[in-house]
């Protein structure tokens, strides 16, 4: 958990500093951060009530009193001893504590303070551990799908179970694992049961399959009860694996780890609410909770990667808690916006982030394979996918191109800042230009990519389209060597700085890979690292570069600037702005290789590059020729990145001996009236502009200038004299005469000299042409009849005014340029249908060249609207709601709907752009109630003009509702499970729509419905259904089934194909009977006899249709006899004679 804080701070440089020292940290620990956890999995109870918790995404172990107080923790993300990746379970033997280190397929033996005492591998990718009484460890070997034994110093004793989808004694991913009374209990997770066995490992029993969903941890109360953490819920079973309680935790989420405490208590580890609950020993009561997430304000939870805006705010990707956090340059939070989740906004772990030149925020939802955009304010822009698989760091070149390290395809991805796919290079492999899950990235000022090659231990440098430069790294300790390089940045001079994360440090390159210093060691003091996973390079106010590393386990965010250097003198300290000279200059701190600069605000002069040998001396050559005169500051980097200004005035003086002259003059043109509008001056060096005297100056034809202005920067080397505009044509080129008077260079202000001298200039024609294109217009359209209108404001050579089109295609079309004024024309060109930028140019009879105002995206189209009239439809029919549905082509200027039949109508549809679109009429307004017959036909006429219509012939236009008559299930009649039913329809219907309603206020579902077997036309129609199965679909259930004995009331209904809608009438007293009726037979009675009169006598429960008695004989040569009786309901009949 980390805190973005400005904590202000300085440190003194390490040993290991390679010329950066520590200023502190962008992270601390809140103070509310000691009930923190990230998806907790583990949980266990010592004999003295502490709670010991594996904080399974924040790589740590907690350890808190009984009331949830927190009284340590240890470890972080990292592969060393007492370093964990996910550890996901935690036991506790009688002085020690073992830890499953999952993603690091190992278990951990602490003391009971957190102090490491052994380790041992040899397990795949484990999630529950547990301590017999003996001190034997049993570990769930998920991955592996069987339990291994081990004794306490981690030797091996045995192991059984193996992979199995359903087989008792077999394993499907066992997740927990309790000891207790001499038996092993093992959450089978994917079994969905818990099995037993003694602890050598026979199997015993086997439970749960029918009431368990996803078992995790387990857990044996004090009094044998077995407590079985499942999805949202906490199971109680007694020893025989009988339910004897269940508890839902609320909000509902996925516990994994469970245990007892010392009083019979039962703490989970409430993993996706990142909290630990406890419950009383029935799972009644919910007594206690403590921990959350960690997601306030501020609060990080194993950040993977930071970006600068260009206000020089910080972004964090938050990666664990699924959010993008946003911070000042001093590290004071401002905003955070997203949480987990797969919709717009939200985030699955974003792994990278960058910030383009206009602000936005691109970040890699890497969870969620996308990538998406927002404002610097956290609105979402767009977001896109393409092949996208994990990607890694993100990093934005020239043009809004947006590379991405796409590192689970293991390849660079580029992108349009629309998300649009530009294009790809790489694939997996290790050859130059192939990667191994690449996940850091970087470009420099020269467009060139640079790519961690992580799982190669190199660095690959790449032009902006793939092509490969050159490579360096290899795996290994020694400086130039990875140990998986995971975030690369670059600096403003292009050097390289790479995140060494296995190796705990940061290394700097040259942009060719030339290895310049490393700072950092593995360890948790200030400027040590602990598998650093991010770093951005910012620079300061004062030219220092910042860089800032995201120390993932240490849970920092460190911040260094480059040691300072010391400069004292530079000698000479002066010289003409002539030509080169040579400078020693002495100071203190130079490291590896040098660079002077001289500097004057905005303005650089760069000196050689020099190795040093000595840190107290070195000399540099500066090439002062034509550089502004005045006081100059120096500046020293060395490949750091440091800069050392010596002082801001007064440090180096350039001088300037040489008086100004006039280089060219030349006409101006600014206005729109096709006429001069002064003459612009360009000087050999910058003019003082307050020495300029107009009446020092003369303009042939003009006199002396009305005004004066600069061309751009005040005091610079160019500056217009102005007079009344509409006096001379812009083919007149006037002299120029200047006589001395007090017009200066700068260089004169101080040292008061260096007068312009007398001179005469004959100008040059640099006035172009006025050009106005009034037709085509912007966002204009036509078809092959094109107007063309335009304004010359002169004349111009003949063949030189050009209208240009490009776009779809390329054409020039010719015109007059004879002529002066607006001219009007109508051409037919043969362009290709398609958008077009169009423009006027021409050259004047001086050969200068201009062009028209822009015409955008005018659009040529000589093609007809294609238009599709898919409703109403031919053949087909509608009631008065009249459903309209249309695809166009293109976007139209009109669009009309034309009905001929009983009437004719048109009607104007609303919707006129390209795509499919969907109007409702009203019917009885414009075709009356009548039935009757239409041709409709959808007219169109496109933007240039074109016009297209479309008919479908043959539509209905019918709002009589059809007739149903239902003659069974009859009124006060019965049916058994086959029922009959026969109806009559005055016209077709959609047979989809024929339900058979059945209604009963005895019936809680009801109205029940059929509807899949009845036919839809006009006719009388006799079919049969089954009472239990209404939707005729083979899947009998309570939903589709009548009940027995139940009286309904049955109605059918119907809507016919013009979408009227139709009824029965309503058959009451209709009763569903299934239940045969009970016979008791008392005479002919068992072992009696009779004569020609035989005594009948029987009684039935209900009233029945027929009552048959059947003799069957016993002797040979005898056959079976039937005969009918009268039938009654629940009474004893009398005696019947019956002849046999």
């Amino acid at each position: 958990m980390l805190v973005l804080l400005n904590l202000g701070l300085t440190g003194i440089a390490q040993a290991d500093d390679g010329g950066y020292e520590y200023k502190g940290g962008l992270a601390g620990v809140s103070p509310e951060d000691d009930k923190y956890f990230s998806s907790p999995k583990g949980v266990v109870i010592d004999s003295n009530g502490n709670i010991y918790v594996a904080d399974t995404l924040n790589h740590r172990i907690q350890r808190f009193d009984a009331s949830g107080t927190l009284t340590m923790r240890w470890g972080s993300l990292g592969t060393a001893a007492g370093q964990f990746n996910l550890p996901a379970d935690i036991a506790v033997g009688t002085d020690c504590v073992y830890v499953l280190d999952t993603n690091n397929n190992r278990v951990q033996k602490f003391t009971l303070n957190g102090v490491f005492l052994l380790q041992w591998g040899g397990v795949n990718k484990p999630q529950g551990i547990a301590v017999g009484t003996d001190g034997s460890v049993y570990v769930a070997d998920t991955n592996s799908h069987k339990i291994q034994k081990f004794n306490s110093s981690g030797a091996f004793i045995k192991e059984w179970g193996e992979f199995d989808d359903l087989a008792p004694e077999k394993f499907s991913g066992p997740k927990g694992i309790a000891i207790a009374n001499g038996s092993v209990f093992v959450a089978d997770t994917g079994h969905k049961a818990v099995q037993q066995f003694s602890t050598t490992g026979t199997f015993t029993n086997m439970w749960g399959t029918s009431s368990l969903s996803y078992p995790d941890g387990i857990a044996v109360g004090t009094d044998g009860s077995i407590y079985v953490a499942d999805a949202g819920h906490i199971h109680r079973f007694n020893g025989s694996g009988t339910p004897t309680g269940t508890f839902t935790l609320s909000p509902i989420s996925s516990p994994a780890g469970i245990a007892i405490g010392i009083d019979g208590s039962v703490f989970v580890a409430d993993t996706n609410n990142h909290r630990i609950c406890k419950l009383d020993a029935t799972i009644s009561t919910q007594t206690l909770t403590f921990g959350t997430q960690g997601n306030s304000n501020g609060i990080l939870n194993s950040p993977y990667a930071s970006a600068i805006g260009i206000d020089g705010s910080i972004f964090v990707a938050d990666t664990n808690n699924h959010q993008i956090q946003k911070f000042s340059a001093t590290g004071t939070f401002i905003s955070k916006w997203g949480s987990l989740g797969t919709a717009t906004g939200l985030f699955n772990t974003p792994r990278g982030i960058a910030v383009d030149s206009s602000g936005n925020v691109f970040v890699a939802d890497s969870g969620n394979n996308r990538i998406q955009m927002f404002t610097a304010n956290g609105s979402f822009i767009r977001l896109w996918t393409n092949s996208l698989n994990s990607p890694g760091n993100i990093a934005i070149g020239s043009g809004t191109i947006i590379y991405v390290a796409n590192t689970g395809k293991c390849n660079i991805e580029r992108f349009n800042s629309n998300g649009t796919f530009v294009g790809k290079f790489g694939s997996y492999g290790d050859n130059d230009n192939l990667f191994k899950y690449p996940q850091g990235i970087c470009i420099d000022s020269d467009n060139n990519v640079y790519v961690a090659d992580t799982e190669n231990n190199r660095i690959k440098k790449f032009t902006y389209n793939g092509t490969f430069i050159t490579k360096w790294g290899g795996g290994g300790t020694a400086t130039g060597k990875f140990n998986q390089p995971t975030a690369i940045a670059v600096d403003h001079y292009n050097y390289i700085y790479v995140c060494d994360s296995g190796n705990h440090r940061i290394q700097k390159f040259s942009p060719t890979g030339n290895f310049i210093t490393s700072f950092g060691i593995q360890g948790a003091g200030t400027g040590s690292f602990s598998s650093p996973l991010g770093i951005i390079v910012g620079t300061t106010t004062n030219g220092h570069e910042q860089v800032f590393v995201i120390d993932t386990g240490n849970h920092l965010i460190q911040y260094f600037e480059p040691t300072p250097l010391a400069i004292g003198t530079i000698s000479p300290n002066s010289g003409n702005n002539t030509g080169t000279i040579s400078c020693i200059i002495n100071g203190a701190g130079f490291f590896s290789q040098v660079q002077a600069e001289l500097f004057c605000g905005s303005l650089t002069i760069k000196g050689t590059t020099t190795s040093v040998s000595t840190s107290g001396t070195f000399t540099s050559i500066f090439d002062l020729t034509d550089a502004k005169w005045g006081t100059w500051s120096l500046r020293v980097i060395n490949p750091n990145g440091t800069i050392s200004i010596a002082a801001t005035s007064d440090v180096f003086s350039i001088i300037d001996p040489i008086p100004p002259t006039i280089i060219k003059a030349v006409t101006l043109g600014t206005n729109s009236n096709g006429c001069l509008d002064g003459i612009g001056i360009t000087f050999s060096e910058p003019i003082k502009d307050t020495s300029v005297v107009l009446t020092d100056f003369n303009i042939s034809g003009i006199g002396t200038p009305t005004g004066s202005s600069t061309g751009g920067n005040v005091d610079d080397n160019y500056f217009e004299l102005l007079f009344a505009s509409g006096v001379l044509n812009t083919s007149v080129t006037p002299t120029l005469t200047y006589a001395t008077g007090s017009l200066t260079d700068l260089y004169g202000t101080m040292y008061g000299g260096n007068l312009l001298a007398s001179t005469i200039t004959t100008t040059h024609d640099s006035a172009r042409s006025v050009l106005k294109l009034v037709t085509p217009s912007s966002n204009g359209v036509d078809n092959n009849s094109i107007a063309i209108e335009y304004w010359l404001s002169e004349q111009c050579g003949s063949g030189t005014v050009r209208l240009l089109f490009q776009g779809a295609t390329s054409t020039i079309y010719t015109l007059l340029g004879t002529y002066i004024g607006t001219t009007t024309t109508t051409a037919s060109i043969g362009l290709i249908d398609g958008t077009y930028t169009v423009t006027i140019i021409a050259t004047d009879m001086a050969g200068n060249a201009g062009t028209s105002n822009v015409c955008q995206n005018w659009r040529y189209d000589n093609t007809l609207p294609t238009i599709t009239l898919i409703k109403p439809a031919s053949s087909a029919s509608d009631n008065e709601q009249i459903d309209v549905e249309y695809n166009l082509s293109e976007d139209v200027a009109s669009l009309t709907i034309t009905f001929i039949g009983t009437m004719s109508t048109t009607t104007t549809l609303s919707a006129g752009t390209s795509g499919t679109h969907l109007q409702i009429l009203d019917g009885r307004t414009l075709l009356g109630s009548s039935t009757s017959t239409y041709t409709v036909t959808l007219n169109a006429t496109d933007l240039a003009g074109n016009t297209y219509s479309v008919t479908n012939n043959n539509w209905i236009y019918d709002t009589s509702a059809p007739r149903i008559t239902l003659s069974s299930p009859g009124t006060n009649s019965c049916d058994n499970r086959t029922i009959a039913v026969e109806y009559s329809l005055s016209k077709d219907v959609n047979p989809h729509s024929l339900w058979l309603m059945f209604y009963s206020s005895a019936d809680p579902k009801s109205p029940r419905k059929a509807n899949t077997i009845f036919l839809g036309t006009e006719s009388i129609h006799s079919v049969e259904i089954n009472g239990a199965d209404l939707l005729s679909d083979g899947n009998i259930t309570t939903d589709d089934s009548l009940i027995d004995g139940c009286v309904y009331d049955v109605i059918m209904t119907a809507i016919d194909w013009a979408g009227n809608p139709g009824t029965s009438g309503t058959n009451t007293g209709w009763t569903y009977d299934i239940t045969p009726p009970k016979v008791g037979l008392s005479k002919p009675a068992t072992n009696g006899f009779d004569n020609q009169s035989i005594a009948v006598e029987y009684t039935i429960s209900e009233v029945v249709a027929t009552v048959t008695l059947v003799f069957i004989g016993t002797d040979t040569g005898t056959h079976t006899v039937r005969t009918t009786l009268a039938g009654c309901t629940n009474i004893t009949l009398g005696t019947s004679n019956i002849s046999p």
